[in-house]
């Protein structure tokens, strides 16, 4: 007995490495290859199936709302399944959607495959950062979550390093036959845990402590998640259109690569830069204003032409890539209890993923009447407005409580 009580002891104060590193692989699986990818590789893809800028919009979106339906249903399959087992059955339908999206000769088989890959990723990481950071000590979880943000600048490097080889006729489909392979092993790395393994400590009375939240502190939200809201809207019409952007203004493969390279590299270094923003006090309630001030200016960059505008675009743009995530849900994470995490950070998610479904098919739209250069426009104005609100939470949201640390926990 006593044996086992130490035994217990010393998993609680370990850092969960084999766990975090499940979770970059999922991490660049979700968003990194299933979401971003698409976007290197449109001008490919939207030649082999005829799309024009506004379908491949809506084939963006379909996938974003997936991944919406995803996160908003998966606190409760949890507390029916498990998290262990959602997490895992999440990522088998990520993979299952690469490959139908791998083999699709038509635009709607490709968007039965882009929604299958949203909805799994939006269950599937939903019930991993659960897991990860209910078995990680608080003061290992800024490393946790920049190790797991890191798997999507690892992608994006990878997308920049082979992307010569996945722009002619029918070579997208091997990018995501790649992330099918990925989904499956990532399925097996997450095995399931036993059914009806609910969620962690105190789920029990997670419903009525996020009432209580909704009741008593609903406007303090509300800059939040409108600025969470922007920068969706920002963020994918960015990455959706940014390869047919530098496409149209004649950049050669080797600029397009090295733009992405340079954006999974600045991805990286703002994972790394959050954990320090967040632990200084007098930065960490202008930080969010200010990342997603780095956005508007990598989104108003690459409007230019020139190889320079290009790769200093995707450097601002990868600095806000992963950082706004984390220092919002650091905010959630502070400003609600353990039992009603994972259902406010749901919430939370879908202030982003509505703004994910508007982001595409607006830019969509405005690129098919103006030309692709009218979405950088639209992109660095979305991140400007959400810099202003950002500042709005700043001097009016509540001073986050909670979790003292005030480091990210979720994505």
């Amino acid at each position: 007995m006593a044996d086992h009580m130490t035994e217990d002891a010393a998993d609680a104060s370990r850092f969960p490495l084999t766990l975090v590193v499940w979770g970059m692989l999922a991490m660049a699986l979700d968003i990194g290859i299933a979401r971003l990818t698409y976007g290197a590789v449109l001008p490919g893809l939207a030649a082999d199936l005829d799309l024009s800028f506004t379908g491949a919009g809506v084939l963006s979106a379909v996938n974003l709302a997936g991944y919406l339906l995803g996160t908003l249903v998966a606190p409760r399959l949890g507390k029916t399944h498990g998290m262990q087992w959602l997490a895992s059955a999440g990522h088998a339908a990520v993979a299952c959607g690469a490959a139908v999206t791998a083999l699709a000769a038509e635009p709607i088989v490709l968007g039965i495959g882009r929604a299958l890959m949203g909805t799994g990723a939006g269950v599937g990481l939903l019930a991993l950062f659960v897991i990860v950071f209910a078995r990680t000590p608080v003061r290992f979880r800024a490393a946790a979550s920049t190790m797991i943000w890191s798997g999507i600048g690892l992608a994006l490097v990878l997308n920049g390093v082979l992307l010569s080889h996945l722009l002619g006729a029918g070579e997208w489909r091997r990018a995501f036959f790649f992330a099918a392979i990925l989904g499956v092993a990532v399925t097996a790395g997450l095995r399931p845990g036993r059914r009806g393994e609910a969620l962690p400590a105190n789920a029990q009375s997670a419903s009525r402590v996020e009432e209580q939240t909704r009741r008593t502190d609903a406007r303090r939200w509300i800059p939040l998640f409108s600025s969470y809201f922007m920068f969706g809207v920002a963020y994918i019409a960015y990455s959706t259109f940014a390869g047919a952007r530098l496409a149209a203004s004649g950049a050669s493969v080797t600029v397009m690569s090295a733009s992405w390279v340079v954006l999974g590299i600045a991805t990286i270094v703002g994972c790394i830069l959050t954990a320090v923003l967040l632990s200084t006090p007098g930065i960490r309630r202008s930080a969010l204003s200010v990342i997603l001030l780095c956005g508007a200016v990598g989104a108003y960059l690459v409007g230019f032409d020139g190889a320079l505008s290009a790769l200093l675009a995707s450097f601002f743009v990868g600095l806000s890539l992963a950082a706004t995530p984390a220092i919002i849900t650091a905010n959630v994470r502070q400003r609600t209890s353990d039992a009603a995490y994972a259902r406010v950070f749901s919430l939370a998610t879908a202030s982003l993923g509505v703004g994910q479904l508007v982001g595409p098919v607006l830019a969509g739209m405005l690129a098919d009447r103006y030309g692709p250069s009218a979405v950088t426009t639209f992109a660095a104005a979305s991140y400007a407005l959400g810099s202003v609100l950002a500042l709005a939470d700043a001097a009016f949201g509540h001073e986050p409580n909670g979790n003292a640390s005030g480091q990210p926990s979720q994505t």
